[in-house]
């Protein structure tokens, strides 16, 4: 847990610090948006891969036991952005790198920020990092008593279409485990890539 803190403390301070700095203007040519411009609201729809695999079968069968999720997002900022979400969603927890025979409903809270890297038009890609909380409505009331609130760390890519289509792809940190550790002991079995799609208006 104190890394993950290290890490988000680490992040937040970056993309401040880079979105103040973004205000002073590097083009006074360019003319300065209003707040109201800068702000996108959208829905978005998701997909939990896990374990990961690249056969087809795998992936058809893990479709019954992933994770899916649908709701809204908030996004302020052009360059330099933050992106708080909603989702509500449905998936069967993994206990031992076994999916069980039950499915958990709750909330999911991701609260990312990202940087703009490309920009042609109709084109754009993103990079993105930031927490995520999960809520889970069941609580304690499931078989293997899994934590009703917990808290992971996110990082990934994205990119924009049109500046209306929207899709992310993150894969999720393990809360309370040394990211060297992680990759050093990297398991497909115990890892997840979240994959996004929505519109934003």
């Amino acid at each position: 847990m104190f890394v993950m803190n290290r890490i988000f403390v680490l992040t937040v301070t970056i993309f401040i610090s880079l979105h103040l700095f973004s205000q002073k203007g590097i083009n006074q040519n360019v003319k300065k948006e209003s707040f109201f411009e800068k702000i996108k609201f959208g829905l978005k729809g998701g997909y939990d891969m896990n374990p990961l695999t690249a056969d087809f079968s795998v992936m058809k069968d893990q479709t019954q036991t992933n994770g899916f999720q649908a709701g809204c997002f908030v996004k302020y900022g052009k360059i330099f952005y933050v992106q708080p979400e909603f989702y509500y969603t449905e998936y069967s927890p993994i206990i031992n790198s076994t999916h069980q025979n039950y499915k958990l409903k709750g909330l999911v809270l991701p609260v990312l920020g990202g940087i703009k890297f490309l920009d042609i038009e109709i084109l754009q890609l993103r990079v993105l990092a930031g927490p995520s909380i999960y809520y889970d409505f069941s609580g304690q009331d499931n078989p293997d008593n899994i934590k009703r609130l917990r808290f992971n760390f996110q990082v990934g890519a994205g990119i924009d279409i049109f500046d209306f289509v929207t899709a992310d792809l993150r894969y999720g940190l393990l809360n309370g485990v040394y990211i060297s550790d992680q990759i050093s002991d990297f398991n497909p079995d115990t890892s997840v890539l979240n994959f996004t799609i929505g519109l934003k208006y």
